[in-house]
């Protein structure tokens, strides 16, 4: 099926430009109002009064725009809300979630629409969004079903499909299905190997494996070459080794700008990493060709302060630090 999806082509691409403190309505009016053929060729986004260009802009943009639809947020309203059969004066603020969804699970980020609140345009831009980053090979901050993939297919979904996702639904259905008002019994199974499987929780905790990180990385090209045993690289791994899964995650998207890594850890990106010797006071990075500019610092109190620096939540973002 993925066979079927056309490649970005980087001279037929269409421009999105839209401001950053908007994101979600401009892109959702540019976006709904392209024609499917333009955006086959992929799309390349700009965010109006921000010097970056390229790649890496768009892909930070996905990452900000499938975070926004997404990834459940609450938020306080103070307005008329409509529905289709009355309509109800909310004299107060309330509470209401996101508009394009509302969460089916917190731990596993599946989503269900918002009947109140969702229009067919808005699962439209849904689904070419999901269709652009299989275009451009970008990952996006939300999982799908396998009875979605299995539906994709032309394969009837029937009740063991959503076993996996929707256990205690399975088990009720299940259960009115085949129950005989005897009694409750409980049932467990054993798993051949089953200490060695891990759970959905122990997969999220991985983290980045730095000896991955290590064997994808390569040392400047000419006249901006580091050394793989120069002091400043032994430093930078040392410093890295230390941060927390969250520090490494931000580093990474300050190198990069992607959060996510695909199936194959850091070896499955297109490129591989590389590191810049740049004379300047603190790292910056060409995230279209996932480079990190370096300085040689001269002490490792100083390199670890600036590499802590950029790994800050609030520093990792953007494209007006350099």
């Amino acid at each position: 099926m993925l066979m079927m999806v056309p490649n970005a082509n980087h001279f037929n691409k269409k421009i999105i430009r839209i401001h950053r403190d908007n994101l979600l309505a401009e892109s959702f009016q540019q976006i709904s109002d392209a024609s499917s053929e333009s955006l086959q060729h992929g799309i390349s986004v700009e965010f109006i009064d921000e010097q970056g260009v390229g790649d890496g802009v768009t892909r930070e943009w996905f990452e900000l725009v499938s975070n926004e639809i997404f990834i459940s947020k609450e938020v306080q309203v103070e307005e008329e809300v409509e529905v289709e059969v009355e309509e109800v004066e909310v004299e107060e603020e309330v509470e209401v979630v996101h508009p394009f969804h509302v969460p089916c699970s917190d731990f596993t980020r599946r989503f269900s629409p918002n009947p109140i609140f969702v229009e067919w345009e808005q699962f439209e831009f849904a689904g070419r969004l999901m269709g652009l980053s299989l275009i451009h090979n970008m990952q996006l901050n939300v999982f799908l079903d396998s009875a979605f993939f299995l539906h994709l297919a032309g394969v009837v979904i029937c009740l063991e499909d959503i076993k996996e996702t929707e256990p205690e639904l399975h088990k009720t259905l299940k259960s009115m299905l085949e129950g005989h008002g005897l009694e409750d019994l409980t049932f467990e199974i054993d798993i051949q190997t089953g200490k060695n499987v891990y759970s959905l929780e122990e997969l999220y905790q991985v983290g980045i494996r730095i000896e991955d990180w290590k064997n994808h990385t390569i040392y400047g090209g000419e006249g901006y070459g580091y050394q793989a045993t120069d002091k400043q690289i032994l430093w930078f791994w040392e410093v890295v080794e230390g941060m927390s899964k969250e520090q490494q995650m931000n580093l990474l998207k300050f190198w990069t700008s992607t959060s996510y890594l695909p199936h194959g850890g850091i070896g499955g990106l297109s490129r591989k990493l590389q590191i810049l010797k740049i004379e300047q006071e603190y790292p910056t990075s060409a995230t279209c060709l996932y480079s990190l500019k370096l300085p040689p610092y001269d002490t490792f109190e100083n390199m670890k302060f600036w590499l802590e620096f950029v790994a800050e939540e609030e520093n990792c973002r953007g494209f007006g630090m350099q």
